[in-house]
């Protein structure tokens, strides 16, 4: 049992053909649903314009997107900043990315992360370096997939 970030992460790997598998359990810490709950987000028609939600009122509660008042799946992108996860953004299908408190997220995360999503259509978390490159993805089973250190493929945990 270790921690990431004040993310809690209990790991196990085995070596596997693959490379490794890592056995983790991971919950949100405190201190991210607690940013989850603060990040309310109104998107402007701007920010939607030549997007699959242009025309549509989106917005996130409580860290939860939704589209004309119906919960939609996006996927929550957090950076780690000295050492613990911070809330970075969302991105939705059809493309539309938000960043939380005005930050920026690069054109080269997002399209990691879509490449990520387009292998793992049910991932609900990615985790980013500070410097904003793709470190790991959470899948709604809970499994956690972490980036080769050669940045291509993942070892993914088991359930």
């Amino acid at each position: 049992m270790g921690a990431s970030g004040n993310t809690i992460v209990s790991v196990n790997a085995k070596d596997s053909q693959e490379g490794y598998i890592v056995e983790t359990k991971e919950e949100y810490s405190e201190n991210q649903k607690e940013q989850l709950k603060k990040a309310d987000y109104v998107f402007s028609q701007e920010e939607l314009k030549n997007a699959h939600y242009e025309g549509k009122h989106v917005e996130v509660i409580d860290g939860q997107m939704y589209v004309d008042g119906k919960s939609v799946w996006a996927i929550v992108i957090w950076i780690y900043l000295s050492g613990y996860p911070s809330l970075l953004g969302w991105m939705a299908a059809g493309g539309v990315v938000t960043s939380a408190n005005g930050k920026i997220i690069n054109k080269e995360l997002i399209n990691e992360i879509k490449a990520a999503w387009n292998r793992y259509s049910d991932m609900t978390d990615t985790y980013t370096t500070e410097k904003q490159k793709l470190k790991s993805i959470k899948i709604s089973n809970g499994r956690i997939c972490i980036v080769r250190p050669n940045g291509h493929g993942y070892d993914c945990s088991m359930r």
